[in-house]
């Protein structure tokens, strides 16, 4: 098999998107991304990041690739755990206190939290693109859209709490730990109370 032939493999493999670190994996000279861009075979999203598809590419993966640390919360937590239907128009992660989040994107919204608190409910969502990118459960985030109710569209927020309540997995224990770590309990059984007439 040549070289172009297992590059075209691992792009099949990983739904039209490949990394440097994936030819370096295979011991493939990296060059060959470099003149495959040349020639307009692919296109680069961005460092050592490259798609054969022109039209629509996984956004929130290539975007996890160059920021490992960022975990996607908030509206976008809400997208990925489906208890809103529509993609939110600002991209949201979390990092915690001390990371140097400088080199991220203007148009993406960081938020920062406390160390001993960044892993806690962080899990891994499949996008619709068949990729797996870290972003906290249904419960963190709920969570953390009460601690930031102020800034949120109340509506968003009324409608991911009644999705969450229909939702088979939802765990309310779980809630409502969550919910004491993070100093919104109070919050948290007012609405649960509501949900529950």
């Amino acid at each position: 098999m040549t070289n172009i032939e297992k590059i075209n493999e691992i792009f099949i493999h990983h739904q039209g998107l490949i990394t440097r670190q994936d030819l370096v994996d295979q011991n493939i000279p990296t060059w060959f991304l470099t003149d495959l861009v040349k020639k307009g075979h692919i296109t680069r999203l961005s460092r050592g990041i490259y798609s054969n598809r022109f039209e629509s590419f996984d956004t929130y993966y290539v975007f996890q690739q160059t920021h490992k640390r960022c975990v996607f919360s908030h509206q976008s937590a809400l997208y990925l755990n489906h208890l809103i239907s529509k993609m939110p128009l600002q991209t949201e992660v979390t990092v915690y206190k001390g990371y140097n989040s400088s080199k991220i994107n203007d148009q993406i919204r960081v938020y920062t939290t406390e160390k001993k608190y960044y892993e806690l409910g962080m899990i891994e969502k499949e996008t619709q693109f068949h990729h797996f990118v870290k972003t906290y459960d249904m419960e963190r985030t709920l969570c953390d859209m009460i601690k930031r109710r102020n800034e949120i569209d109340s509506d968003i927020l009324k409608k991911a709490f009644r999705s969450y309540m229909k939702d088979g997995s939802r765990d309310i224990a779980k809630l409502k730990y969550y919910a004491k770590e993070l100093k919104v309990i109070k919050e948290i059984d007012i609405i649960l109370d509501v949900l529950a007439v």
